[in-house]
């Protein structure tokens, strides 16, 4: 079975990020790639997409969008800004988006719309030299 690091290693292995982006002004992250495998599998298993309820564990809200909210570290100290409605955007899409929000949380101007309503949250590991991560939940999901 292939997972995500393996996915991400062969990229890396085979050069294909370089290829994909030459030539290129905005550049595609692997990030962005990452975001649309796990929306991608979010259609397979919605129920990770959810609000449970600590009063009634067996009730719980399954979202229909996938609001990805991803970390981010700015000059500003770390955002969690999210990426609407990812099942809808396109790889290159995606990129952009992490591209915009980087820039506003660099420039310190998320906005409240960037901030909230995310529904599930991923891990950037490689941003900053990492090579393990924990996932964290947090509420309310």
């Amino acid at each position: 079975v292939w997972g995500i690091g393996t996915v991400v290693y062969w990229l890396e292995k085979v050069g294909a990020m370089e290829k994909i982006n030459r030539g290129r002004e905005t550049k595609i992250s692997l990030m962005a790639f990452i975001a649309k495998a796990f929306s991608t599998a979010l259609r397979q298993y919605p129920k990770i997409n959810s609000h449970y309820f600590e009063e009634n564990p067996f009730e719980y809200v399954q979202y229909r969008d996938h609001n990805l909210t991803i970390a981010i570290d700015s000059v500003h100290g770390l955002a969690v800004p999210n990426i609407k409605a990812c099942q809808e955007k396109s790889i290159r899409e995606i990129s952009e988006e992490i591209t915009r929000l980087r820039r506003l949380a660099n420039e310190g101007l998320l906005g409240s719309a960037d901030l909230m309503e995310g529904t599930v949250s991923i891990s950037n590991v490689g941003s900053i030299g990492g090579t393990y991560v924990a996932q964290g939940f947090f509420y309310p999901k």
